[in-house]
C-alpha cells in the first residue's frame, strides 16, 4: 500500500512541477484509508477531489471538454488521477440494453476520454488494487491506451494479461515493474520508502 501511495504522490508532484497551470482532478476511492487521506489532504488547494458518488458528474464535464477540444484546440492540460479506482462502480460498463444508441453512459464517456484524451491534452493516471479490479471497470481494449504501466507482484495469469509477460509474478517485496507498451521494454525497480507528508508539502511549495 505504501509503495502505491508513494508512486502516486511522486507522479502528482512531477506533473504539478512540469505543468503548474494545468487542471488537476482526483477520483478519490481511498477516502476511508487514513494514511492515504492524510497525504491527499495536502493536495486540497491544488486538485479537485471527487468521491465515487460524484464521479459521473466529473466524467460528464470532462467529456464535454473533450468534445470542445476536438473542435477547437486548448493549451491547458488536464490531468485526472484515480486512487483505488475499483471503488468507482458507477463508472463500470453496464450490460443493460438501450434503444437509444446515441445516449452515452458514463462508462462510454470514460472510455472515449481514455482513448481520445491524450491527443487533446487530457491525461489519466489510474491506480487499482489488482488487475482483476481494473477489468471490472475498464476493458482490455482501454488497457492498450496506457503506454506506461507499473505493476507490483501479481499472479502469472494477471501479469500475462496486463503486459503479455509473466515478469510481475516473479517480483519480490518492495519491487515493481515499469512497462512501456510502445517498445515492450520492462524495467524492474526497487521503490523508495514512502516520504513524509512534510517532504511533499515542501516539494510542492516551490
Amino acid at each position: 500500500k505504501e509503495m502505491s501511495l508513494g508512486i502516486f504522490m511522486n507522479a502528482f508532484s512531477k506533473a504539478l512541477k512540469l505543468n503548474s497551470q494545468a487542471q488537476f482532478h482526483l477520483l478519490n476511492g481511498s477516502q476511508d484509508d487514513v494514511q492515504y487521506q492524510s497525504y491527499f489532504d495536502i493536495l486540497d488547494n491544488k486538485i479537485n477531489s471527487v468521491l465515487p458518488g460524484k464521479a459521473e458528474e466529473l466524467i460528464d464535464k470532462l467529456h464535454q471538454a473533450l468534445v470542445k477540444r476536438q473542435e477547437q484546440s486548448e493549451e491547458q492540460a488536464i490531468y485526472v488521477f484515480a486512487s483505488n479506482f475499483q471503488r468507482f462502480r458507477n463508472l463500470q460498463k453496464k450490460d443493460d440494453f438501450s434503444w437509444d444508441e446515441t445516449e452515452k453512459s458514463s462508462a462510454d464517456k470514460l472510455e472515449e476520454l481514455i482513448q481520445l484524451g491524450p491527443e487533446n491534452g487530457i491525461h489519466f493516471f489510474i491506480h487499482c488494487d489488482s488487475f482483476s479490479s481494473y477489468l471490472r471497470i475498464l476493458s482490455n481494449k482501454s488497457l492498450q491506451e496506457f503506454d506506461y504501466r507499473i505493476l507490483s507482484q501479481m499472479s502469472q495469469t494477471d501479469s500475462l494479461s496486463c503486459i503479455d509477460k509473466s515478469d510481475a509474478s516473479k517480483l519480490e517485496l518492495h519491487t515493481a515493474l515499469l512497462y512501456q507498451d510502445h517498445n515492450g521494454l520492462v524495467k524492474k525497480f526497487r521503490t523508495h520508502a514512502l516520504a513524509s507528508i512534510n517532504f511533499y508539502k515542501e516539494l510542492m511549495s516551490h
